[in-house]
């Protein structure tokens, strides 16, 4: 098993080369043998193989794959309203927003949110 976890972000995520349909059983296998406090994985993907940079795992793939992953679960979790709110989000802050951030965290203020 590969363990990334992210700069600047509260998330671990796992890589086991294990069937994609494994993660479930992988995950609560985790969780009932490590302290849930900082060794279980936010997310675990089960995959047939990992991306290699010469002899050794590509880190900086695996990290995009699972950002990448996140982001789509997110997006389902949230429906048609995170979008929306992001782009008006982005529209008063001009500046990008992800779906983790602080609105007032990127700048804004009390008054953005009167007008």
């Amino acid at each position: 098993m590969v363990l990334v976890a992210w700069r600047g972000r509260d998330r671990l995520v796992a890589w086991a080369m294990a069937p994609q349909d494994s993660a479930e059983e992988l995950s609560a296998f985790l969780a009932g043998t490590c302290p849930a406090f900082c060794l279980v994985p936010d997310l675990l993907i089960c995959t047939s193989g990992l991306p290699l940079a010469g002899d050794a795992v590509d880190r900086d793939r695996l990290a995009a794959l699972g950002r990448e992953r996140l982001e789509s679960e997110r997006a389902a979790r949230s429906g048609p309203v995170a979008p929306e709110l992001r782009r008006i989000w982005e529209e008063i802050l001009g500046c990008p927003a992800g779906d983790e951030e602080s609105f007032f965290d990127l700048g804004g203020t009390s008054r953005e949110l009167e007008t």
